[in-house]
């Protein structure tokens, strides 16, 4: 199949009638309407489809305009990789079919596409987080990120959004963060820019931050995606190009080595410092970004 893939004369039709393709408010909205049924049962499964469906329609009625801002930030690897497209997005990071067709090696920062992108987030891991949380009466919305990138490079690209989405002229003064693992770093990088900041309302952007199973003390996971034995890169692999995700990874991904612990157990990428306590919510047990784990609750 990859072989015939690949001597395609023309295979952007069938790449653009896919549901990894089709960008995140584009999914929300063929939810709510019945659009794109056939793209979007194969992305999410015909069950899940049809609950995320019945959610979508009630939260499309859900009172969220002036309801409390909440950005959710997904973990590594759960953010889409690509270039942006009107409808339909050149999605690279995560569509199996361009895995096997073997473009796993543009998304490489060094000698990949310069043009990569996040385009959004893996929804059939966090949609229904975000539609829970409309739901629920909160004005919810991805933060996604390039994970590729400097943790701390990253935590500055959430501290100018949050800062465009709050303060003087922006209609709130503050907001909340749902982050799941990885996301939980970045979180952590963008508070530390906070608090060193000369600006005397940056540290009350955020009235809270709730983490979901993030590495605080540091994880192992680069050492398994550096070699190979990562369940996701082992399900990339299956594909049938075993060796591209782990040269991928050692060569695309710069500083992956930030989330591993360090002597002291603490994530290498920041000073010992601890987050104020008012601000930090963390979730161990069963939590998981579809749904609530142990103890959580609202924001």
């Amino acid at each position: 199949m990859a072989e015939g893939l690949a001597v395609t004369s023309s295979p952007e039709p069938e790449k653009s009638r896919s549901g990894y393709s089709l960008n995140d408010d584009m999914v929300e909205q063929d939810l709510i309407i019945g659009e794109n049924r056939d793209l979007l049962e194969a992305y999410f499964g015909e069950e899940a489809y049809e609950d995320l469906r019945a959610m979508a329609l009630r939260a499309q009625t859900a009172r969220t305009r002036g309801g409390p801002r909440v950005l959710i930030l997904p973990g590594i690897m759960g953010s889409k990789l690509g270039t942006k497209g009107f409808i339909f997005d050149d999605t690279i990071w995560i569509d199996p079919v361009d895995f096997a067709r073997g473009r796993l090696s543009e998304l490489s920062l060094d000698g990949g596409s310069a043009d990569i992108q996040a385009l959004g987030v893996l929804l059939f891991a966090y949609l229904k987080l975000k539609l829970r949380l409309k739901l629920a009466g909160f004005d919810a919305d991805f933060h996604p990120y390039d994970w590729r990138q400097d943790i701390r490079n990253l935590g500055q690209y959430l501290i100018k959004r949050i800062r465009d989405e709050t303060g003087d002229g922006a209609g709130r003064k503050s907001l909340y963060l749902v982050a799941h693992s990885m996301g939980g770093l970045v979180a952590r990088a963008g508070f530390q820019l906070l608090t060193d900041s000369d600006e005397e309302d940056d540290t009350d952007r955020v009235q809270r931050l709730i983490m979901l199973g993030t590495p605080n003390n540091g994880s192992f996971s680069p050492v398994q995606a550096l070699s190979g034995t990562h369940p996701l890169v082992k399900k990339v692999a299956a594909i049938g190009y075993p060796q591209l995700p782990r040269r991928s990874c050692q060569r695309g991904v710069q500083h992956l080595h930030r989330p591993l612990p360090n002597a002291a157990c603490k994530v290498c990428v920041f000073r010992d410092r601890p987050l104020q306590s008012r601000q930090l919510a963390t979730h161990r047990d069963g939590a998981t970004p579809s749904g609530t784990s142990r103890g959580t609750g609202r924001p």
